[in-house]
């Protein structure tokens, strides 16, 4: 099986993986909501930039948003910030359409309403357009994007949040139709996202390193770290070494120990290393039609 099929097996998709929709969110909403209006406290309607166009309009909107008063009440207020000017709404605007949120998804308002925040450099924008970059194919320009996003933002949520940056720059340099293809630099930068502490960054890490580079020595240790957290992924590629025998002594006994551990809460790539063992005969009897069912449900995983 070719490193893509497995990547996409890991991660759930056949493309690089996305951000998830509730990290997003909450990240869009700390950057723009001052602490006190969470606590509801008396200037909960004030913000620094009270003089920006459609502020009364934006602050309302995020009320509701915050307080789960009518998040669909809050959507013709935002757009009337956003046709007044306001960047704050046009950021909160297409992170919903870019994620199909409370409104029906649609790139094309998406990239209309974050362009205003991305000249402004506010790094969620810089970020969404990035990825929309990579998913339109033009690494060159999700690059710049995520450069500035690194570089030049004006406004940054949390150190930890620029995990999302460095991993795109690393999906980037690691793949071969970018024209600064490195390898070395993109290990760089998803060391740097791993090492945020997100599980789902270490795994992506950890898959690189399997897939990209064969370095076992430094893969094995960030595997077991989260296969003791219980992570089921991890528990899956592990069992995908044992079988292989990559960065450990081949043993198909203890892949398909793991690998049935695995399928039993969902993983189509522990199905598919079951479905290899049965085809092969590797720790198990040799049989073909097994081997099939397995494949079979771990299409209808990935499905």
């Amino acid at each position: 099986m070719d490193n893509k099929k497995f990547l996409g097996l890991l991660t759930g998709s056949n493309d690089a993986p996305r951000l998830s929709t509730t990290a997003i969110i909450i990240a869009v909403v700390f950057l723009i909501v001052p602490l006190a209006m969470l606590q509801l406290a008396p200037q909960f309607m004030q913000t620094a930039e009270d003089g920006q166009p459609g502020q009364e309009d934006f602050n309302l909107a995020m009320a509701y948003i915050l307080t789960d008063l009518n998040d669909q009440a809050a959507i013709p207020v935002l757009q009337r910030a956003a046709d007044a000017g306001n960047p704050k709404a046009m950021l909160v605007l297409g992170v919903m359409y870019a994620k199909g949120e409370i409104v029906p998804g649609d790139m094309d308002k998406a990239r209309s309403l974050l362009e205003e925040p991305a000249r402004l450099m506010f790094q969620p924008a810089l970020n969404f357009m990035g990825i929309m970059a990579v998913h339109d194919g033009d690494l060159e320009r999700a690059w710049q994007l995520f450069d500035d996003s690194l570089e030049r933002s004006t406004v940054i949520i949390y150190d930890e949040d620029r995990l999302t940056p460095n991993y795109w720059m690393g999906y980037l340099y690691s793949n071969k139709q970018f024209s600064r293809y490195n390898l070395h630099a993109a290990d760089m930068y998803m060391a740097r996202a791993a090492r945020s502490g997100r599980e789902d960054m270490q795994l992506r890490y950890a898959a690189f390193l399997i897939f990209e580079t064969m370095d076992y020595g430094k893969a094995i240790p960030l595997l077991e770290t989260l296969t003791a957290k219980d992570n089921v992924k991890s528990k899956a590629l592990t069992a995908f070494l044992h079988a292989e025998g990559y960065g450990y002594e081949k043993d198909c006994a203890k892949a398909f120990d793991l690998a049935t551990d695995c399928a039993d809460q969902g993983s189509g790539l522990a199905m598919t290393v079951i479905s290899d063992l049965y085809r092969t005969g590797c720790g198990v009897p040799r049989d073909p039609e097994l081997a099939r069912v397995w494949a079979e449900k771990a299409r209808a995983a990935r499905d």
